[in-house]
């Protein structure tokens, strides 16, 4: 029999469960599609069903299983969007489910003293935050609420289906706007600014920590043997950074649905438009900036206009194609974040000449996509820039976005930086929630190893792409969507 740990990341598109042996091999990976669905009672406001979302992780579990007889799970864990949340009702069911794309209180957060929220948390304005979620319930749907006895992230969630536990891991909880970062506890004064009733908010725990025994009726449900733990995880960027070990004062890009860009550092700091959160290690922290239009673009894009051409091929031509003037697209795709670099503008499409060239192919507009990337990651690194030194030459690439070498390079040359990739880059967020296993159960955790290094070679036609890209979405930022 081989010991191994069961490792789940659910994200806004699909679920994954990792079987992950506890020499840190990803013995095997299942995933189902999940589904969310739009709510008529506010603009954007979008919802999940909790008993589809714990099926499908129940499913996937089942299925590796089954596939592999000879594993015993020894612990369980898992990462997730931030800002998402359950509810959970007073008879201990779930009551609804609400991800980082639900927007159900933008319209009241105008009430809110924000100046004091952000000297508290370090968080501008924004609809996404778990508080503004629960505001907006309170504002439209207090029945809601009143059925709600406590509420807590995604990934807690879970927990509390495995154990019947309930608590808040911090990385998360600080992602509530509820969270006092200066002192590492709930804030009454943030509930009162905001309206939220503090009593509903479980006790905090630190990933990495062991929530308890999995119950026995889930242990059968699920045909799991002997003993397993389920042990605190977190948020899917933290899940990353765990697992590419990054040491305090080194930067790093975890490219997925979104690209955010960090700085490992111990000491609180406030900036606007900014973020800074605690990761899954103790002692520390980690200032982001975010550029929310990236990778979530790509895939779209990819799987309504080219779903006949794989991956791989969109990839090799890009890089076929290189960052030479010649082989650059002859059009720019163009997306405001709507997180850290442009307030909350959520606005963008390709900008080309007129009429369109005879000569654009599909991959064009691929290749636009995946420069995108490169150069949102390239402005996050400038901002990084101005508000701490960077103390290495060097950036740690991670997550699907560093899958397309172009990401890298146009990185690479944009900041003059060497973009380095460490064994597991791929699926950082998985290989975190081993790490944080490890750290439960007290086993070692393999040493980091380096595979790859991008090295910068400056483009001037790059340098003149990079220019125009930016000039178009300051023309932009005059554009919103209804």
């Amino acid at each position: 029999m081989q010991n191994a740990y069961l490792v789940f990341d659910i994200g806004t598109g699909n679920t994954r469960v990792a079987l992950v042996g506890e020499d840190g091999a990803i013995l095997d990976i299942a995933k189902e599609n999940t589904r969310m669905y739009t709510d008529p009672i506010a603009s954007r406001a979008q919802y999940f069903k909790p008993h589809e979302w714990q099926d499908a992780v129940f499913s996937l579990i089942r299925k590796l299983l089954a596939a592999h007889p000879d594993v015993t799970v020894r612990a369980v864990t898992g990462s997730t969007l931030r800002q998402g949340i359950v509810l959970v009702g007073h008879d201990g069911g779930s009551i609804v489910g609400y991800t980082n794309a639900d927007r159900r209180g933008e319209g009241f957060m105008q009430e809110l003293d924000w100046k004091r929220i952000w000297e508290l948390t370090d968080l501008s304005p924004s609809p996404i935050f778990s508080a503004i979620k629960i505001l907006g319930t309170s504002k439209l749907q207090p029945q809601v609420l009143e059925q709600t006895k406590f509420y807590t992230s995604i990934s807690d969630w879970m927990g509390y289906v495995f154990t019947g536990r309930a608590v808040w891991e911090r990385a998360q909880a600080m992602q509530s706007a509820l969270y006092d970062a200066v002192n590492g506890c709930w804030s009454q004064e943030l509930c009162d600014l905001i309206g939220v009733d503090i009593g509903k908010l479980p006790e905090l725990a630190d990933a990495g920590t062991v929530l308890g025994p999995i119950r026995p009726e889930v242990c059968q449900a699920l045909g799991l043997a002997g003993e397993p733990v389920f042990v605190v995880g977190t948020a899917d960027t933290q899940s990353a950074i765990s697992a590419m070990q990054a040491e305090v004062g080194e930067l790093v890009t975890v490219s997925g649905t979104t690209s955010p860009t960090l700085k490992i550092i111990t000491d609180f700091c406030k900036y606007p438009r900014t973020w800074v959160s605690p990761t899954a290690e103790p002692g520390r922290l980690m200032l982001e900036v975010n550029t929310a239009s990236s990778g979530i673009n790509l895939q779209r894009f990819k799987d309504t206009m080219l779903k006949d051409m794989p991956y791989e091929h969109l990839n090799e031509d890009a890089a076929q194609r290189g960052l030479s003037e010649r082989n650059l697209p002859g059009m720019y795709a163009v997306f405001l974040t709507g997180m850290h670099l442009d307030q909350d503008l959520l606005t963008g499409g390709f900008v080309m000449s007129n009429p369109i060239s005879v000569d654009t192919k599909p991959e064009d507009y691929f290749h636009a996509l995946t420069l995108n990337i490169g150069m949102s990651i390239s402005m996050c690194i400038e901002k990084m820039k101005t508000l701490q030194p960077l103390e290495h030459d060097y950036l740690i690439g991670c997550g699907g976005g560093f899958s397309s070498p172009v990401v890298g390079q146009t990185v690479a040359d944009l900041t003059g930086l060497k973009v380095r990739i460490f064994d597991n880059w791929r699926e950082a967020t998985v290989y975190g929630g081993y790490v944080l296993c490890c750290r439960a159960t007290g086993k070692p955790v393999p040493a980091r190893r380096q595979i790859a290094e991008i090295c910068p070679k400056p483009s001037q036609a790059l340098e003149r792409y990079y220019k125009n890209w930016k000039e178009m979405r300051e023309h932009f930022k005059e554009f919103k969507l209804k």
